[in-house]
């Protein structure tokens, strides 16, 4: 119950600092985020919530949170259904596409190295490239404090 009430207070700061629409954070995602010990305390929090907002779309979902946040929730089975083919040649069976999933790999390059140079490098493109994808993905790199060098 906290930590939705500061999960709600979290999104309502960084959408406004960022200039974002707010985002909603699925059911499931809530209770991943509430289930988790915050052995960091609200600063994790607050750094967990801001990078799912930078990765996620309309509404961040469980695949937005970091893997830390998610080793011990146990989602609720849901029943079975048979995989849906892709309907899009570049998109993979949970429905990414591409330029989600490269979204999402600056976005944790950055959140990881703090520095365009390093990510950049880490990515194996240039800093050019890197500034390029951030302009086209509409990312900040200042949000991550992420510096030229």
């Amino acid at each position: 119950e906290d930590i939705a009430m500061l999960t709600d207070v979290f999104v309502k700061r960084f959408c406004e600092k960022a200039v974002i629409p707010p985002k909603a954070f699925s059911a499931e995602a809530l209770q991943a985020l509430s289930e988790y010990s915050w052995p960091g305390n609200v600063r994790e929090l607050r750094n967990v919530v801001e990078s799912a907002l930078v990765c996620a779309g309309d509404t961040v979902d469980v695949g937005d949170l970091p893997v830390e946040i998610l080793k011990n929730w146990r989602p609720e089975p849901a029943p079975q259904l048979p995989p849906k083919p892709p309907s899009h040649p570049h998109q993979d069976r949970k429905g990414f596409n591409i330029r989600d999933n490269e979204r999402m790999l600056i976005h944790a390059a950055l959140r990881e190295f703090r520095s365009i140079n390093r990510a950049a490098r880490s990515l194996d493109i240039s800093r050019s490239t890197l500034y390029r994808k951030l302009k086209s993905f509409n990312i900040d790199p200042k949000i991550f404090n992420a510096g030229g060098e």
